[in-house]
This record gives structure tokens, C-alpha cells and sequence, in this order.
């Protein structure tokens, strides 16, 4: 039989958790006066068994890794705010489960799953039972390493994003005081160059905005801003917008909507040309 000590019992618990989930046979026991007390024992005698190691990479990247994860945002960072601490841990998952893809290549690539397979399956044969906590300080440190490079870029992430709600609470704030410069907008957005033009499709060329820039603007939107867009909006302060996009969820768009809220309406480009069309048909008949 093989064992692996635990110094900590819920880890023992989701040891024994992921290998019934995986159909291999597993006891989980407790032994008292000991640095490692609780332990799990498996009836295979060699550690080269596919169906622990299966056991083991799921235990780290579905288990493990956001402990750590948890334990460096308390200890090394000194993230006590739990609603900070789950927002950032939430960037981390996400980025655990791929979804953060702009966040992910920013990172040295590293093949995670095999590192580990091959770090387990080369524990000595010889040896009938391993301490975790031991193997993974020695044995993972690489792995480690790399669930660090996440929590520095979550946290990254995080201030970004508080930066941002910080930005986007000025700019409604500004918007709030402002006086409507024109009833309706209609903004043109494509690759985020935009083209602005008037209810009656008329385009407001640089000259047209310039004329109603307000200035104090230029002064307070941060540089990483896109003022090319955001300034003539904020300067015209129409009382809505109709913005026509195929990139909804870009950036820009997104920024957009977040600053103005229910006065954009969000349309598929196509429909600026069928719009455009129907005035000018209007207007022709007239």
C-alpha cells in the first residue's frame, strides 16, 4: 500500500474527494501525534499508477493551486477586504479555466499538466508513503512559481478595473452637470475609429467638434483614454446615442455605454446604411 500525509485535514478530505470521483479506491485516516496527522492510503503498491496520478493533477489544478492562490493574497500581499479578496480570486479562476486569454498570454508558456504527471511519477518506488507538504515545496516549486505569476496579474487586473469604475464614475458625474449640447448623436464605430454624425445623417466633422469641445476634458481624461471618441461625446452630451457597431464588446463600446448608459441604444452596423437610406429616401420624395 501507498500513503500520502497531510498536515492539513481538509486536504486529506479532497484527496479522498477526487479519488472516489475517479473510482479508485482510497482510505482516509487520521493518526494522532504527528506533524502530518491525516492520511490517505491506496491499496496500489508503486507510485507509476495512471489512476492516482489522474487523481493527484486534479487535486492541484482543481483544489490546490487556489489555496495557494488564497494563501499568497493573505500572506504576501496582505489582502484582508474580502470583497477585494474574492474579486481578485475571481480574475484567477477565470484565468485557471481559460477564459482570460488577454491575461494568459502575457505569461511564459508552461505545460502545467505534464510537470505534473512527471513530478509524480517520479516519486522513488521504494518509497511506501510521502509527505505533501514536503513534495510540493521540493518537488513543485515550479508550479508554484507560476500560480504566483497569476496572483501578481489578477491583482494587476483588480487595480486596473478599480481604476476604471473610479474613471467611469467621473465621466457620469461630468455628464450629470453638462448641458445637452445636441438631442441625438449617431456614432459610426468600426476598428474604434468612430464617425459622428447628426440625427439627419449629417457627418460633424473635426471643425464641428472643435467648436464644442469643452476643455477642461483634455485636462482631466487619463492619457490611456480614448479622447479621439470619448471627448466629442462628452463634449456634445447628446441626449441619446445611437452607436453602430459590429464590436459591441469591445473596449471603446463597452466604455461607452458604461458612460452613458440608457441613453445608448447599440446597433449592428448594417443598420446605419439602411437608416441612412430611408432619410435620404424621405428627403428626396420631399
Amino acid at each position: 500500500m501507498i500513503e500520502i500525509l497531510f498536515s492539513n485535514q481538509l486536504d486529506a478530505f479532497k484527496w479522498s474527494e477526487f479519488s472516489k470521483k475517479n473510482h479508485v479506491k482510497v482510505e482516509l485516516q487520521q493518526k494522532r501525534f504527528s506533524t502530518a496527522p491525516y492520511f490517505v492510503r491506496h491499496p496500489q503498491k508503486t507510485w507509476n499508477s495512471s489512476s492516482i496520478c489522474t487523481v493527484f493533477i486534479e487535486f492541484m489544478l482543481e483544489w490546490k493551486r487556489i489555496q495557494w492562490a488564497k494563501q499568497l493574497l493573505e500572506t504576501s500581499y496582505w489582502y484582508k477586504d474580502k470583497e477585494e479578496s474574492q474579486r481578485i480570486l475571481e480574475i484567477i479562476c477565470e484565468m485557471f479555466s481559460g477564459e482570460r486569454k488577454e491575461l494568459i498570454q502575457l505569461l511564459e508558456e508552461f505545460p502545467e499538466v505534464p510537470f505534473l504527471r512527471d513530478s509524480f511519477l517520479s516519486l522513488p518506488e521504494n518509497e511506501s508513503h510521502v509527505h505533501f507538504d514536503g513534495f510540493a515545496k521540493f518537488r513543485l516549486k515550479p508550479f508554484w512559481d507560476r500560480v504566483g505569476k497569476y496572483v501578481e496579474l489578477a491583482i494587476d487586473e483588480f487595480k486596473m478595473e478599480q481604476e476604471y469604475q473610479v474613471f467611469i464614475h467621473m465621466q457620469r458625474e461630468f455628464l450629470r452637470k453638462k448641458e445637452q449640447q445636441i438631442p441625438m448623436l449617431r456614432v459610426y464605430l468600426h476598428e474604434n475609429e468612430p464617425i459622428f454624425y447628426d440625427e439627419r445623417f449629417q457627418r460633424l466633422y473635426q471643425d464641428d467638434l472643435l467648436r464644442v469641445l469643452d476643455k477642461r476634458l483634455l485636462v482631466n481624461l487619463p492619457l490611456t483614454v480614448d479622447c479621439f471618441t470619448l471627448v466629442p461625446l462628452l463634449s456634445l452630451a447628446p441626449g441619446r446615442i445611437r452607436l453602430y457597431t459590429d464590436e459591441g464588446e469591445s473596449g471603446l463600446s463597452r466604455t461607452i455605454q458604461n458612460i452613458f448608459e440608457e441613453r445608448v441604444t447599440l446597433l449592428p452596423a448594417r443598420q446605419f446604411w439602411e437608416e441612412q437610406w430611408k432619410i435620404g429616401s424621405k428627403d428626396a420624395a420631399n
